[in-house]
């Protein structure tokens, strides 16, 4: 059965792996969500280095503002978004998650491509889920040198992932986007981030672990801002 709506079971069980690895409140001025709070008045919260509280659970200050009352979590205030509830955050996810093409994949797969698009931008998607069709000699469109794909391209890769097997397609791309990150973290820009996207990466792959039924079938489980927020993300 599909994940639809934010409070699925199933869909709780991945939030709370994208809430142990986010962490509870980031005022990092080396995170580029800082840019999220430049001038901001009537601070609610500062962290550790002085400096407002730009993420609360992985979600941006920016994403807050451009989606909290869509969303039903108001009202838009820096008060409000310092003391968001798992419940509220889990809904910016589930709207990563609900939004883009890859909800009409296996839910597996869903939760991998979602997984991307939380840390590294819906953008990151495409090429990464390109290479993997590559590896697994399904043909597909080219891979571009941006990450601009258009709606008719998107539908193609979907249609193409929907070719491959939702065990092999999960294994591979999650093996795909590990080295990918790998090869960021060895950039300077990077370097401090390397481990900790590693170790969350390598603990996303046990989570799947858990979930292959007897017949060695990923069961439906789990997955999960409009684009621009994804500017202000680390990685």
């Amino acid at each position: 059965m599909a994940i639809t709506s934010s409070d699925d079971a199933k869909f709780k069980a991945y939030s709370e792996h994208v809430f142990k690895w986010e962490g509870l409140m980031d005022d990092d001025p080396l995170d580029r969500a800082v840019n999220c709070v430049r001038g901001l008045t009537n601070v609610a919260k500062r962290g550790r280095k002085g400096l407002p509280i730009h993420t609360v659970r992985g979600v941006t200050w920016c994403t807050f503002k451009a989606l909290a009352t869509q969303l039903g979590v108001g009202p838009v205030t820096h008060q409000r978004f310092v003391s968001m509830t798992k419940d509220d955050v889990r809904k910016f996810i589930f709207y990563t998650y609900n939004q883009y093409p890859w909800k009409n994949t296996p839910d597996p797969v869903a939760i991998a491509l979602t997984e991307t698009a939380w840390g590294s931008g819906p953008g990151r998607v495409w090429p990464t889920a390109i290479d993997t069709l590559k590896a697994l000699n399904i043909p597909t469109i080219a891979k571009k040198t941006s990450l601009n794909y258009t709606q008719a391209e998107q539908k193609k890769i979907i249609a193409d992932i929907n070719k491959a097997g939702s065990t092999k397609f999960f294994d591979t791309y999650s093996q795909i986007r590990k080295n990918w990150l790998d090869k960021l973290g060895q950039t300077s820009y990077g370097s401090r981030f390397r481990r900790g996207w590693l170790n969350r990466q390598n603990e996303f792959i046990k989570l799947r672990e858990k979930l292959i039924s007897s017949g060695g079938i990923l069961p439906v489980f789990f997955l999960a801002l409009p684009i621009y927020w994804f500017y202000f993300r680390k990685k």
